[in-house]
């Protein structure tokens, strides 16, 4: 019996030991991965800067003032979509540094939902694109409250960067006894079936621009992957090229010994 023990002991180390080993490799994979994508995207938006500063410095005294005007816009472009991709990269790192820190607490979704619509409601306005606020004020959720607005963020942003002048966005709920879904939904441009298969594999991140050419780096739909995973919870897409797409979460409804109010908003 003792020998059948340290037998088992001895297997559940090795085991241990090469799943560390396989994680190891795959953190050093991605790791590649995002230096390949991140370097070659801020090469572009830095190249495009240099490039514009250069026309204009050169012929400074012959260029008419809105051509000008034109090149500084395209500078303050690209200077954006560095800004962006530098952005996705920093909460990447966050979220690999912070792997076990899930505060868990007790909120109402549809604050936290104006809260991410409030983030990213300059950036809608610009191209004419109205966000609404569906979710249900009833459904609240035990979860990292943090994360969840990271999550309605990066989608938000997403669907704002791939959606047309004069868009429409929209947050609602449904939800039962055990989960709570969110759906995300835009008019855009919407997927192909290979962008979608890729969308959350961070070894084939796709990589794109919006429809005002804002920069796309694809970490923002990894790093809600990982956020809501870690939340207990899936997100999955539906989309139909040039007609939108729709993002689900789905949160389990978590126990709290301190609440008597549930969620009775069934779908």
């Amino acid at each position: 019996k003792k020998e059948f023990i340290g037998t088992l002991g001895m297997v559940n180390d090795i085991t241990n030991r090469v799943n560390s080993e396989i994680k190891l490799k795959e953190l050093s994979e991605m790791q590649t991965k995002l230096i390949s994508i991140i370097g070659h995207d801020l090469r572009s938006s830095i190249s495009n800067v240099i490039s514009f500063s250069d026309i204009i410095l050169t012929d400074l005294n012959t260029f008419p003032k809105n051509r000008i005007q034109e090149f500084i816009n395209l500078i303050k472009r690209s200077a954006n979509n560095g800004n962006v991709i530098l952005g996705g990269l920093i909460e990447w790192h966050k979220t690999v540094q912070n792997k076990s820190s899930v505060q868990f607490e007790h909120f109402r979704l549809k604050e936290t939902a104006a809260e991410a619509i409030e983030q990213v409601i300059l950036l809608a306005d610009k191209k004419n694109i109205s966000i609404t606020n569906n979710v249900k004020e009833s459904i609240s959720i035990f979860a990292d409250k943090n994360m969840i607005l990271t999550v309605l963020r990066n989608l938000l942003s997403n669907s704002v960067k791939f959606t047309n002048q004069q868009g429409e966005i929209t947050i609602q709920t449904t939800s039962n006894t055990d989960i709570v879904k969110i759906f995300v939904t835009d008019n855009g441009i919407g997927m192909t079936e290979k962008q979608l298969n890729s969308l959350f594999d961070f070894m084939n991140i796709f990589v794109g621009q919006g429809t005002a050419g804002e920069a796309g780096s694809g970490l923002g739909l990894q790093i809600c992957k990982d956020l809501v995973e870690r939340n207990n919870g899936t997100i999955s897409v539906e989309s139909t090229i040039y007609k939108g797409s729709t993002f689900t979460i789905t949160i389990p409804i978590r126990k709290n010994p301190e609440l008597k109010e549930t969620n009775k908003d069934l779908s």
